[in-house]
């Protein structure tokens, strides 16, 4: 049995402003997409970081970093749930690294549930 799901529309604009702001680096648009209360949690950081300004400082500094950004998938788990498959390249004096996640899982948007 197959199950369709589709995001409510709050959750798809942020979606929609996120694949933006990976596209751009538009640290104005990010920050306008965070709730002040975000905690960012990676499998590539030890510990979540808690706060909008830290994030924005990790994730500002990543799409600056990473080279040939490219989503594979997106997986929607119900109304307000997303995980995105990504991979990138890295420079690094030189030699380039492939990094890529099986699943990174955004916190959820907002209280709100619009």
């Amino acid at each position: 049995m197959s199950e369709n799901h589709a995001l409510a529309p709050l959750p798809q604009r942020t979606l929609d402003g996120w694949h933006r702001f990976a596209a751009s680096g538009d640290r104005d648009l990010l920050a306008s997409l965070l709730s002040e209360h975000i905690v960012f949690r990676s499998p590539f950081v030890q510990s979540p970081i808690a706060g909008r300004p830290a994030t924005l400082l990790v994730l500002t500094t990543v799409v600056q970093i990473f080279e040939n950004f490219r989503y594979h998938r997106t997986f929607i788990a119900g109304s307000h749930d997303a995980a995105l498959e990504f991979a990138a390249n890295t420079a690094n004096g030189g030699s380039r690294a492939s990094i890529s996640s099986n699943s990174i899982r955004p916190a959820k948007w907002s209280n709100s549930r619009s």
